[in-house]
């Protein structure tokens, strides 16, 4: 029993990394953390500095683009660091520019995105001719 559900995990992730888009390699490692009037996100970017990244919203999705560039004038031993990019989308609903707020350090990115405040529904009422 045990070694069948072990198999089938194994298909099951070999088949899902076969079809995913994004390896799990490739994501940048991402912490969210719900606040009373914000949320709080936090990325692994160890290496990285401000310039390397770029962060964008876009119909209701912010993207984060980390991308290191080789340095050329440079003449290698060994070389076993290429250039390294990630990218991930997360969906954040219909938020503005100014309510997110970004910081990097120690190799972490922080992001502040201030909480949406829902309206009430006003219920409206048809009347009958």
């Amino acid at each position: 029993m045990l070694i069948t559900r072990l198999n089938n995990n194994y298909f099951d992730n070999l088949l899902k990394d076969f079809y995913y888009e994004e390896k799990e390699y490739k994501k940048l490692k991402t912490n969210i953390i719900e606040n009373d009037n914000s949320y709080t996100m936090e990325l692994l970017v160890p290496g990285f500095n401000k310039e390397d990244i770029n962060i964008t919203l876009n119909d209701e999705y912010l993207t984060i683009e980390v991308n290191k560039k080789e340095e050329k004038e440079k003449e290698y031993l060994l070389k076993e660091i290429n250039n390294y990019s990630y990218k991930r989308n997360y969906y954040v609903g219909k938020i503005e520019l100014s309510d997110i707020k970004a910081n990097l350090n120690n190799g972490i990115l922080t992001l502040t995105i201030q909480k949406v405040k829902e309206k009430e529904k006003e219920i409206q009422k048809v009347t009958i001719e």
